[in-house]
């Protein structure tokens, strides 16, 4: 009997222990994972007005207004399962009221420190890269943003949301908002078990899951009781090999994308006409200025100004007053409500409540007393969409100073007449167009060194209150805000590195980026130019520029004897000197030299294979530092050219892109403010985004940069260049994806125009302030280093 209660007791004790043990092994893993996470804090900021905190307002504002940039910033405290990765992970923004923008961009911030209830523009964070984008219908009733890459493990996130266009702002539901058709910013997962436990990253290294294909779509609703989708897939990361890797920006005609529109659509695409009431260009004042007033509802708002109408200036709104209703515009494809299992239904199906009866949503009253109109039409000299091609000489305003002109007629260069090039003084030597490749082509180079995206890692704080500085990363990126640089001295006698110091002492700021031009035979980097490297206080960055001579790209591309006799040089002399990371591009401004005859040896595809040869030819020769930069001439007459798409060389040889862009202060081409020579328009393709906005959607995982930018001085209109660098200053986050600013200053470059920062003292200071904006502090130096 003994025996037999001891047996029984140790078979429970086992038992017991058992159980304990399994459970505490299954722990983790029976907790069900999270499947939707609110926001923890958001607020925006207005750039025009650098001391208000919007904190508490019932929506949150995101694009351009009141000539500056409005920022939405979102934090998000994650806490996920141990062992576990989510297949999916969506972050929600409801529109609150009026229409969203075309594009809207999603940029991760490193520093969590920020507030709700103090952030201003003067205080906000930088903006580090950007990791999803959307191109929404205008009545879509929420957006969402492809967060797989970057929401890998627990900790606290940061998002700003912003949009590229100077006067469209979206309006969405803020989380202090009650009663909205959606709710507060939001974090889906979407959960596959896996078979055994499946672990994170390396904290600092980039997520091996790609970002979503098109085609795919949430299948977890952010708010309880709804069946929302998002009508566009976001755009971020690399296609699937079934879908095209670069679609063509231009929409094809029909109706644009609305709720419920094909992925398929083309992004750029524009909605079909809005509903009654809802004017093209729409978009609320960030700042309300009293209640919605008592409206029926549901009716359609009444119509609005026209796009174009000026608005009454908007004073800095301090304090806000009650929160305004959402509007319940409709969709042209309205989405259906579904509730959750278990949830009570409360679609469009139920009576509307009477105006001030709780869950009432009046529709989105035209502007309130004090708020200013929509989509004003400017009359100083940033007029809201100038831009038209110009003739490559110098446009004659017929209209009276300080009013935008008429559209000039739009040129029609012949294939291989060239543009202007202001950091090209005359044509390079044109090849022969029969020039043949020489019949013994050097060893064909090893396979080049893959190109690396911009950072994708998981970027949670470690310590959410410690500081965070912008520091050099992968292929020259900074972890947040821009490089600041100048290519100096252009078109002058004047020795470079000299003109170099002359221009920061005269901006009182250091540069980052150096940009030298170097042709022919010409080795590089110098030595004046390697000096300028070796600072241990401040290492700057040199962007080297080269231009090839007496040979056409064809040639190159075929292994031109010379050519490759020249690349062996170049290599031994890189790898004996420099040994930081350094920008290089080969013939910028490619468009001005394409001819497009077949065999001509100068085709847009002949450059993208020379641009290759190059690029790979250097790296196979041990040129590792090597970063490479496709540099476009974004002369708008070129960018709607059938070969332009065809000069890009392809993802693995490209690791930046940028452009070359200049703004001018006579009223005509490329007369405006910093927004309109981001994204400048064409005179005969209405469809033509803009510069930025095509880069955006056709590179998605490449850092965009200004290879050279400037104000060309006008003695008819002294002061606008002084506005105009006060417009670049307010309007510098509408653009996340730039990178890099690199000022080309000169006192006679095209057809004798001057870019020189000090025409006039006003210009002067106004580029000085420019300099100081805090995107621009960027940790350089021995204390940083650079990540290879």
């Amino acid at each position: 009997m003994g025996r037999s209660r001891v047996g029984i007791a140790v078979t429970v004790t086992m038992s017991t222990l058992a159980s304990a043990v399994l459970l505490g092994l299954l722990a983790g893993r029976l907790t069900p994972p999270p499947a939707r996470i609110p926001v923890s804090e958001d607020s925006y900021t207005v750039s025009t007005s650098p001391g208000v905190t919007a904190g508490t307002q019932v929506y949150l504002t995101a694009g351009g207004y009141d000539g500056g940039a409005a920022v939405s910033y979102l934090k998000f405290d994650v806490t996920m399962p141990a062992g576990k990765q989510p297949r999916k992970v969506w972050l929600w923004l409801g529109r609150h009221s009026g229409t969203l923008p075309g594009i809207i961009e999603l940029s991760r911030v490193p520093d969590t420190r920020w507030h709700q209830g103090t952030i201003t523009a003067g205080t906000a964070p930088r903006l580090g890269d950007v990791v999803a984008g959307a191109t929404p219908g205008r009545f879509d009733r929420a957006v969402a943003f492809d967060v797989t890459r970057v929401i890998r493990r627990s900790g606290r996130y940061a998002f700003a949301v912003t949009a590229p266009f100077r006067n469209e702002a979206a309006r969405f539901v803020a989380a202090e908002a009650h009663g909205s058709t959606t709710g507060a910013p939001t974090i889906t997962f979407e959960w596959d078990p896996p078979s055994r436990p499946v672990l994170p990253p390396p904290v600092d290294g980039p997520s091996a899951t790609p970002s979503a294909s098109p085609g795919v779509r949430p299948s977890t609703t952010p708010w309880p009781g709804s069946g929302y989708e998002p009508s566009e897939q976001p755009w971020t990361g690399t296609p699937s090999p079934s879908v095209p890797v670069r679609p063509s920006p231009y929409p094809a005609g029909g109706s644009g994308q609305e709720t419920g529109a094909s992925p398929s659509a083309s992004p750029m695409t524009q909605p079909s006409a809005a509903p009654t009431g809802a004017q093209p260009g729409d978009r609320p004042s960030p700042y309300p200025a009293g209640p919605a007033p008592d409206v029926p509802s549901p009716v359609p708002s009444a119509p609005g100004p026209r796009p174009g109408e000026q608005p009454s200036p908007s004073p800095e709104p301090n304090p806000f007053p009650e929160e305004p209703a959402p509007s319940t515009e409709p969709s042209p494809d309205p989405l259906p409500w579904e509730p959750g299992p278990g949830e009570p239904s409360t679609g469009p199906a139920e009576p509307s409540p009477a105006p001030g009866e709780p869950g009432a949503e009046p529709v989105d009253p035209s502007p309130l007393p004090g708020e200013p109109s929509p989509d004003p039409v400017d009359p100083s000299p940033f007029p809201g969409e100038p831009g038209t091609e110009p003739s490559p000489g110098p446009v004659d305003p017929s209209p009276l100073p300080g009013e935008p002109s008429p559209d000039p007629v739009e040129p029609s260069p012949l294939p291989g007449e060239p543009g202007p090039s202001p950091s090209d003084p005359g044509p390079s030597t044109a090849p022969s167009a029969g020039a043949s490749p020489t019949a013994e082509p050097s060893p064909a180079p090893g396979p080049p060194s893959p190109s690396t995206a911009p950072s994708a890692e998981p970027s949670p704080s470690g310590d959410p209150n410690a500081p965070v500085d912008c520091v050099i990363g992968r292929t020259l990126v900074p972890t947040c805000g821009a490089l600041w640089g100048v290519a100096p001295g252009a078109h002058t006698s004047q020795n470079r590195i000299q003109a170099l110091h002359e221009f920061e002492r005269r901006t009182n700021r250091l540069q980052v980026v150096y940009h030298a031009y170097h042709r022919g035979t010409s080795l590089f980097p110098t030595a004046e130019e390697l000096a300028i490297t070796r600072d241990p206080a401040h290492k700057r960055v040199l962007f080297l520029n080269w231009k090839p001579q007496n040979v056409s790209w064809a040639g190159i591309a075929a292994g031109d004897r010379r050519t490759d006799a020249y690349l062996d040089r170049l290599a031994a002399h890189i790898k004996g000197s420099l040994t930081d990371p350094f920008f290089f591009t080969m013939h910028h401004e490619p468009e001005n030299d394409v001819v497009p005859r077949p065999g001509s040896g100068m085709t847009a595809r002949d450059y993208a294979a020379a641009f290759r040869y190059v690029v790979t030819g250097l790296r196979a020769r041990g040129v590792d530092n090597l970063v490479s930069v496709m540099c476009y001439m974004a002369f708008v007459p070129w960018n709607v050219k059938d070969w332009f798409e065809e000069l890009y060389p392809g993802d693995d040889v490209v690791d930046w892109v940028a452009w070359d862009t200049y703004a001018y202060s006579d009223p005509g081409y490329g007369y405006g403010d910093f927004a309109e020579m981001m994204n400048r328009k064409s005179g005969s393709r209405k469809d033509w985004p803009g510069f930025y906005n095509w880069a955006a959607q056709s590179f998605p995982d490449k850092p965009l940069m200004l290879g050279e930018w400037g104000v060309w001085h006008s003695r008819s209109n002294p002061q606008h260049q002084a506005r105009f660098f006060d417009s670049a200053r307010l309007q510098l986050e509408l653009f996340p994806r730039l990178k890099a600013l690199v000022y080309f200053e000169s006192p006679s470059a095209e057809e004798g125009r001057s870019s020189m920062i000090d025409m006039t003292r006003e210009g002067l200071s106004s580029f000085q302030e420019f300099s100081r904006h805090p995107a621009f502090d960027i940790v350089t130096g021995t204390s940083a280093g650079y990540t290879r």
